[in-house]
């Protein structure tokens, strides 16, 4: 399976932690792993060497060229022709939204962020914990669509 993995986050921490850790673990797993990141990124040297695919926009972080972030988007996606697209962030998912267009499922990833966008635009919800799952649940998203998947450790 070819996966698109997408976080928009320049600083190292645990989110660009958690981005690392899936794209490596489901790489192991025998699955093409594309990472869509922001160019000097906190996490770069980590995800060099662990990943084997990496992409970087140019658009990710400006919140004033969406229609130049559509664009790009697009383009990648042709490209890489992702089964599944992994989005770390609730920012920008409606224009992720728009570039996939139907062609893949969504799924987003959420940290302990906002929760209203996600809802709306993903057809799956990865989280952390149990306690950010019940907040989504209160958002009316189905409980068949949210999986919770913990912090992950290197073995």
């Amino acid at each position: 399976m070819k996966i698109l993995n997408i976080t928009y986050n320049k600083q190292s921490g645990g989110l660009e932690q958690s981005f690392i850790d899936y794209a490596f673990s489901m790489q192991q797993r025998g699955h093409e792993v594309h990472c869509l990141t922001c160019m000097n990124s906190g996490f770069e040297t980590a995800l060099k060497k662990k990943i084997n695919h990496i992409h970087y926009s140019k658009f990710l972080r400006k919140k004033f060229f969406r229609f130049l972030l559509l664009l790009e988007l697009k383009l990648i996606l042709k490209k890489i022709q992702p089964d599944m697209v992994i989005l770390h962030n609730e920012r920008n998912i409606d224009i992720i939204y728009k570039a996939i267009n139907g062609k893949c499922p969504l799924v987003a990833v959420n940290h302990g962020g906002k929760i209203k966008k996600i809802t709306k635009f993903s057809n799956h919800i990865f989280t952390v914990n149990r306690a950010i799952a019940e907040q989504i649940k209160a958002h009316h998203y189905k409980s068949a669509n949210i999986t919770i998947i913990g912090n992950m450790l290197e073995i």
